[in-house]
């Protein structure tokens, strides 16, 4: 018994500092009001699980124009309303608001990503705005597996419609386009590494989330436990190790220009890498984590672009005549793409009214004396603040009749002297663009910096759908309802949309 002494009183040591600091923390935010929890936190949080997109709504509506908070397991999740408050998320300091913490936390990203990724978290970033100036170039690469991709997935025929499952039939899809670019066509069409890279994103996403449920001094302890870090480092590194050593070798030897280089990630991460960075391990890492950022939220958002397309089928024939129009003009080019301003605008309706979250845009608060907002409401160091995209995508005040699914909402308000004239349109309310009422992608300087990848390879394979297939749902007219859970809103796994070649 006595050699258990030590550890009992390092236990009790360590509860007593996490319940004193639980118990300061809380103090500090009574004020703030809350909802969905009446009395007994816990029982709050566990409603949350099921039904925190109503919370979310439940607040907004109650609280707009001030910041409340809703119970997550581990914490008090903050939630500021109102264009002011959330104005003051988006441009205060990175050494107060810092969006890479709050990042972190969601993801767990020392367990779930390895801690080197904070060594310098503009790596990626500088070699995402690299690899964006690329994609002129590197188009045709994109629509080749984008055909490819459809044919071999889908198989559908001219004859009979073929029903599918959505998410499962669009996440390989959205894998194979993504890493033709990022790693090139032979290991984007390999089975094996196409089945990891898909997993590794399931893996990372759920880890996060299962980790984020613990306290945190519990996180150290069982995060490895729960992480499948270290096993998709190894399997990483066995498949794309051998090509990042030939790349590395070909870069030292011919420097940042030589012929046949290819335009994908592994040349932007390198021509952008410190000394430092310039080794297999680093780069493979780094390679997981856009794959992570590109497959994870790229599927989700094309799955309901497709769900939406079956469900409003009138707007099918207006996007094939701009399609054929563009093409006819530019052919199938970056360019083409640019001017694809309905099929733009149906995207980016469709996640206006079905985005991934509810609450986006967190900050966490860095600072260690706190942060207090120009209403006067004080956060201590470690909280988290979002911003509630989705009430503000379905507020009126910003979106007339915003339950409408308006394809052609976006386009509209682009609206310039002439739709004879695609080119003389505005650019306001593109995919790409953000506004402090359109989050998708977020806003301000931290904008999502992959963005311009993702809106080409969403709009390349709409447009390839509406000129290559007919689509419905299975159940003509009723769209599946969304499943939800916590703050997340993805299409229900057993929804199926039914496919038919067309004659083209």
């Amino acid at each position: 018994m006595n050699d258990l002494k030590p550890f009992i009183y390092g236990v009790l040591a360590i509860l007593v500092i996490y319940g004193t600091r639980s118990f300061v923390f809380r103090s500090k935010i009574d004020a703030i009001p809350s909802i969905g929890c009446l009395g007994v936190f816990y029982l709050g949080a566990f409603r949350f699980l099921r039904h925190g997109e109503e919370m979310v709504q439940e607040g907004y509506k109650k609280y707009n124009g001030v910041i409340f908070k809703v119970p997550f397991l581990s914490r008090w999740g903050f939630v500021a309303t109102g264009p002011a408050l959330v104005k003051e998320i988006f441009h205060t300091p990175d050494d107060i608001l810092s969006l890479n913490e709050a990042m972190h936390d969601a993801l767990q990203v020392d367990l779930t990503l390895g801690p080197e990724i904070r060594e310098d978290p503009h790596h990626i970033q500088s070699a995402l705005a690299h690899f964006t100036r690329t994609l002129g170039r590197s188009f045709p690469e994109m629509r080749d597996e984008v055909i490819c991709a459809f044919d071999d997935i889908l198989g559908a025929s001219e004859k009979d419609w073929k029903p599918v499952p959505v998410l499962s039939t669009i996440m390989p899809i959205v894998s194979r386009v993504s890493n033709r670019l990022f790693v090139g066509s032979r290991l984007c069409r390999d089975p094996e590494f196409l089945k990891f890279s898909m997993q590794h994103t399931v893996d990372v996403v759920v880890a996060g989330r299962l980790i984020g449920f613990l306290p945190n001094f519990l996180r150290p302890v069982f995060g490895p436990l729960i992480s499948s870090r270290k096993r998709n480092m190894r399997q990483a590194m066995k498949m794309l190790g051998p090509l990042v050593t030939d790349r590395m070798a070909m870069h030292e030897e011919h420097g940042t220009d030589w012929a046949g280089k290819p335009s994908d990630l592994i040349s932007s991460l390198l021509e952008i890498a410190q000394p430092n960075q310039r080794n297999v391990y680093s780069i493979v890492q780094r390679i997981l984590i856009v794959i992570l950022a590109a497959i994870h939220t790229s599927s989700i958002t094309f799955g309901s672009v497709l769900l939406d397309l079956a469900t409003y089928q009138h707007y099918i024939q207006p996007l094939r005549e701009e399609v054929e129009s563009v093409v006819e003009k530019y052919g199938w080019t970056k360019a083409a793409l640019n001017n694809m301003h309905k099929i733009d605008s149906f995207i980016r309706e469709s996640q206006r009214m079905n985005g991934l979250n509810c609450l986006a845009s967190a900050r966490m608060v860095v600072h260690p004396d706190g942060f207090r907002f120009s209403d006067g409401t004080f956060l201590p160091r470690g909280s988290i603040v979002n911003v509630p995209i989705r009430a503000i995508h379905h507020d009126s005040e910003f979106h007339p009749e915003p339950e409408v699914f308006d394809a052609l909402r976006s386009y509209n308000m682009d609206s310039s002297t002439s739709d004879l004239n695609p080119e003389s349109r505005t650019s306001k309310h593109r995919l790409v663009t953000t506004e402090p009422t359109h989050l998708s992608f977020g806003h301000g300087k931290h904008a999502c910096p992959g963005r311009f990848f993702a809106a080409a390879e969403l709009k390349a394979m709409l447009a390839h759908i509406v000129m290559n297939y007919d689509v419905k749902l299975e159940i003509e007219g009723v769209r599946p309802p969304d499943q939800v859970f916590e703050i997340f809103r993805v299409p229900d796994p057993k929804a199926k949309v039914c496919f038919r070649k067309r004659k083209v």
